[in-house]
């Protein structure tokens, strides 16, 4: 008997040491990340008020507009957890390449915006216009290849090269 007890304890010690947690392995967070870009829109800025976050509202236009997304794992046995993010950006159609950096990225309507169930109050130390590089490079009429190297609000940083396609 005593067998037993010993078994079944050297097994609960083997299954709560074990994680399926990728922090600090040097993988991205868990979730779903897409990178894409849309003919014939244009990028209106806007804000709330009481929050210092910007949201990038897609809408009918001329130009090409470029977003990153990233969604976060749900966890169902914990609520509100969801949590999304976005940057957006636009650009003139006629381009095959392009590279902005410091007070240039204003010319592009670069934005930075997070979903979750929380609030961003807006504070002084986070009304920060966006600094960094951002490049691209047209590979056909359907793929662009961009590079991020990027901080919002004064501490948040977003780096990233991936292949952006078209979405209808």
């Amino acid at each position: 008997m005593k067998q037993h007890y010993i078994l079944l304890f050297l097994s609960f010690i083997l299954f709560s040491c074990s994680s399926d947690s990728t922090e600090n392995s040097g993988e991205k967070e868990a979730g779903t990340y897409s990178y894409s870009f849309f003919a014939n829109k244009k990028l209106v800025l806007s804000t709330y008020d009481s929050s210092y976050i910007q949201y990038g509202l897609v809408e009918t236009g001329t130009n090409l507009v470029f977003e990153y997304r990233y969604d976060a794992v749900d966890k169902p046995e914990i609520a509100d957890d969801e949590y999304g993010e976005t940057i957006k950006f636009e650009i003139n159609p006629t381009l095959s390449s392009f590279s902005y950096s410091g007070t240039e990225l204003s010319q592009i309507n670069l934005v930075f915006t997070k979903y979750c169930y929380c609030f961003f109050p807006k504070t002084s130390l986070k009304e920060k216009v966006p600094t960094g590089t951002l490049t691209g490079k047209k590979l056909s009429t359907t793929n662009w290849e961009i590079t991020a190297d990027l901080t919002f609000y004064g501490d948040e940083k977003k780096t990233f090269k991936q292949q952006f396609i078209l979405k209808q």
